[in-house]
């Protein structure tokens, strides 16, 4: 598992070249699933890290969404998450 962020979670993500030479470093060290999370927050956040990363983790964004618009309203947005990651967007 990879954080994205240092700090609290729900924080912003910023999906750059540290990133990605971060979890390449993660991956060429240990032989699992190098997922990453805290500050993933729209599709194109998932969309991005899928591509090199093995997994993305969101949790503060669909809590968020529970809060401001319900629970239907986050199940859309992990949807859309799971199209942006499987290509389905």
């Amino acid at each position: 598992y990879c954080v994205s962020v240092a700090g609290v979670t729900g924080g912003a993500v910023s999906v750059d070249d540290d990133l990605r030479s971060f979890v390449a470093r993660v991956k060429a060290a240990i032989p699992l699933p190098a997922v990453v999370g805290f500050g993933v927050q729209t599709p194109g956040h998932a969309r991005t890290i899928g591509e090199f990363a093995d997994g993305v983790v969101v949790g503060s964004q669909l809590v968020r969404t529970i809060e401001a618009d319900g629970a239907a309203a986050a199940a859309a947005l992990a949807a859309e998450m799971r199209a942006a990651l499987t290509g389905d967007a």
